[in-house]
């Protein structure tokens, strides 16, 4: 399975990002303009909320 790693500035990155997500559900964007400071807010949120008890995380659940 090859994983591409696309560079944001690449004029065909959108159609290289896509293909790896079809090939391999995955994809690394680089030299995005994503402040590293926002990329790890977001990860320490996942990870705060990934360490709740069940019960807690299942206040967020809701019907579509």
């Amino acid at each position: 399975m090859k994983i591409a790693t696309v560079d944001f500035q690449n004029e065909s990155s959108p159609e290289i990002f896509t293909m790896s997500l079809r090939e391999s559900g995955f994809g690394v964007v680089d030299n995005h303009p994503v402040d590293i400071e926002l990329i790890k807010r977001v990860y320490q949120g996942w990870e705060d909320f990934f360490a709740k008890a069940e019960d807690e995380k299942e206040k967020y659940y809701f019907d579509r």
